[in-house]
């Protein structure tokens, strides 16, 4: 048989792709701390698992994901990331294309907890449910999706204040993705929970009461909230893509 060089070209992808395919998850995954830390990796690239996981203030024992070469060849990433056993619990999944495109799809999450920086975490849980964004070349296009809160409601417990459990709901803003869940307690306050995610993996998360009663302002006083232009609030700047 007479050997082309269509064969040879054929056999010198086989061999990269084995290797690339085989190279440990390692070698491709760096923490960026503090947003992404982890203690070991295991596998390869294409079926890989993290061990003790640190996503901002939320823990995860492992993380493990899979990766399909065919969708590689055809020029996208699809990711999905499962984590399990810890303060972060759900599936993650990440989408990118060669046209810039970008699209997180989350079927089921849940997060134990706020961290407040400084302030420290306040209890309660917050469960994110089908929410689906997409970025066309940095802009958002649509998203969807629901969340619950119960951490006002779990912190009023505390705090002696008739906090309220949060709903919401996922949007396109401008060129920007929110996810924005709210609740008015008894006291007429009006209490929000926002994240904006931008398209270049940058983002900004608040919580807010609007309306405080004198008494909330003493209630929060040591809590984190902070009085600003007639109501409590505190976020950060984030990154939601490394």
């Amino acid at each position: 048989m007479r050997i082309k060089i269509w064969h040879i070209l054929v056999f010198v992808v086989a061999l990269v792709t084995f290797a690339v395919a085989m190279t440990p998850a390692a070698f491709f995954v760096r923490p960026h701390p503090p947003a992404f830390t982890f203690a070991s990796a295991a596998g390869a690239i294409w079926n890989g698992r993290l061990q003790e996981v640190q996503v901002g203030p939320y823990h995860a024992e492992t993380a493990h994901w899979r990766i399909s070469f065919l969708d590689v060849i055809q020029g996208k990433i699809r990711a999905p990331v499962d984590f399990e056993s810890g303060t972060i619990e759900g599936r993650v999944m990440l989408l990118a294309n060669i046209n810039n495109d970008r699209r997180i799809f989350i079927p089921a999450l849940r997060l134990d907890g706020v961290d407040l920086g400084p302030r420290g975490a306040w209890p309660g849980e917050v469960r994110i449910s089908n929410l689906d964004i997409f970025f066309d070349d940095g802009v958002c296009q649509a998203a969807q999706g629901t969340i619950f809160s119960d951490v006002f409601l779990r912190a009023g417990e505390r705090l002696g204040w008739p906090g309220p459990p949060l709903n919401g709901s996922a949007a396109c803003e401008g060129e920007d993705a929110v996810v924005a869940a709210s609740g008015r307690n008894a006291l007429g306050e009006d209490v929000s929970a926002r994240v904006v995610l931008r398209g270049d993996g940058s983002g900004i998360w608040r919580v807010s009461v609007q309306n405080a009663q004198p008494e909330t302002a003493i209630a929060f006083a040591g809590a984190g909230l902070q009085a600003e232009g007639g109501e409590l609030g505190y976020g950060e700047e984030m990154r939601w893509l490394p």
